[in-house]
């Protein structure tokens, strides 16, 4: 119940994945013209082609490989943010962008954040304000929070950042692989710079993330040094993917990676995102009904919660992927089933109805139409219990593995209202189970009635 953390278990072909990376690819890719660091370089840019499929980016050399989407986000805001220049951000951002923002703060780099509502609403007319107001450089958002579960319009956002000329920065790590990103043209047009990890919704192994980089981004690298390029050269290279991957890329886990990414696809985004909805709102429901139990966030909302339970008679569907999937091996990349899904070719078996968002689904899934508009986190605090004494005892008397305190986003709980202490954060995933579900629901009840004594 922790894979906001970290998506667990992994497919079984991104282990399988590693172990043949490790015994027939483990050269070093790049650095040599032997048998096996070409194969460790195909199969690296195979990956690079199914990343850049999937979101639909016309050059895979703009994929650039990161330990994480924390590393991809520092990359993005100091190698592009000079001092006087200013940056708008939000207030339910993760540390990965709010400690870079307070370290660019003391660099010199004005610094502006737009409230959210304890609801979750962006305030659109604040940002829109505050980029007439003075000129900026950048707006990073958080597409969806990792406390909360609530997500922005990315397409209202970005549109709004191009028309005042501004660099838009997306924080993508709680949001790729668990919804489609719903835009109204390629995201070339729409989104400067992208980040996410593969460890997450990608269902890749940790260690492994990356940044998308547009056509108008042109950061500084954070890092210097050898390449397998230009080696007669003192100066890093200036071309991409190479400007920005200095030393020995992590091989195995980008080879994981790809067979996440194939599993998802192999899936559907679509798919997955309405299947963690209706575990999310089965979960919220059940936890509702508990006295002294408080839900934070998305699905605290019962409008929502109502709207995503699955249908009298449905079953929600496991995955049907067991065996390993991965990029194909001529190169090509995976056939992508909806990352970045745009408008103006709508999704097989879709009916557009706004000319943007798909609202009615011919076969729905669970019987439940349409795509969720908040990710799989359900947040809360139990009367009596101390969240970290509640998630230990969760796990101790349970086996349920959770997540406890502010999740590396104070600016969120602050937002939520449960800074300091924090919440008890659920966040059910692919290979989640509605028996598992059912079983969390129980014991939190076991517990919520020994606390009052009952």
């Amino acid at each position: 119940m922790d894979n906001a953390a970290t998506s667990w278990p992994k497919p079984p072909g991104v282990e399988e994945a590693m172990l043949l990376y490790l015994r027939e690819e483990g050269g070093n890719p790049g650095r040599s013209g032997h048998r096996l660091s070409l194969a460790a370089s195909r199969r690296i840019f195979q990956v690079r082609l199914a990343l850049a499929e999937f979101l639909g980016v016309k050059d895979p050399a703009r994929i650039i490989f990161t330990q994480n989407a924390t590393e991809a986000l520092s990359l993005a805001l100091i190698g592009s943010l000079n001092p006087q220049d200013r940056v708008l951000s939000t207030a339910i951002e993760h540390n990965a962008v709010s400690r870079t923002l307070s370290f660019l703060r003391s660099c010199g780099v004005d610094v502006e954040i737009i409230s959210v509502s304890p609801r979750g609403s962006l305030d659109v007319t604040g940002l829109e304000s505050a980029l007439k107001r003075k000129k900026t450089k950048m707006v990073v958002v958080n597409w969806a929070s990792n406390v909360a579960g609530w997500t922005i319009d990315l397409d209202e956002v970005s549109g709004l950042v191009k028309r005042y000329g501004a660099l838009l920065l997306v924080d993508a790590a709680q949001g790729l692989g668990h919804l489609p990103l719903l835009l109204s043209d390629r995201i070339d047009d729409r989104i400067d710079m992208l980040a996410a990890s593969g460890h997450k919704g990608l269902l890749g192994p940790q260690g492994t993330g990356f940044l998308y980089l547009g056509p108008s981004s042109n950061p500084r690298p954070l890092i210097y040094g050898g390449t397998g390029s230009a080696s007669s050269s003192d100066e890093q290279p200036g071309f991409l993917p190479d400007k920005y991957e200095s030393g020995t890329l992590n091989g195995p886990g980008i080879a994981g990676l790809g067979a996440g990414l194939g599993t998802l696809l192999k899936e559907g985004v679509i798919e997955v995102a309405r299947k963690e909805a209706c575990l999310a709102a089965t979960l919220a429901k059940g936890l509702m009904e508990i006295p002294g139990v408080k839900l934070h966030g998305a699905w605290s909302e019962e409008k929502r919660v109502l709207s995503w339970l699955p249908q009298h008679g449905a079953e929600v569907r496991m995955p049907a992927s067991k065996n390993p999937v991965t990029p194909a091996d001529d190169g090509t990349a995976a056939e992508s089933s909806g990352g970045v899904v745009n408008a103006r070719t709508p999704l097989a078996g879709t009916d557009v109805g706004d000319g943007r968002t798909p609202v009615t689904t011919r076969a729905p899934v669970l019987g439940v139409p349409g795509i969720p508009d908040a990710v799989a986190v359900v947040s809360m605090t139990l009367e009596g219990w101390d969240p970290a004494q509640l998630a230990f005892e969760l796990d101790r008397r349970y086996g349920i593995m959770v997540r406890a305190g502010l999740h590396c986003s104070p600016w969120a709980h602050r937002t939520l209202g449960t800074f300091p202490t924090g919440t008890v954060r659920f966040s059910p995933g692919l290979y989640t189970t509605p028996d598992e579900i059912e079983t969390v629901v129980s014991a939190v009840k076991e517990l919520a009635i020994e606390r009052k004594g009952g």
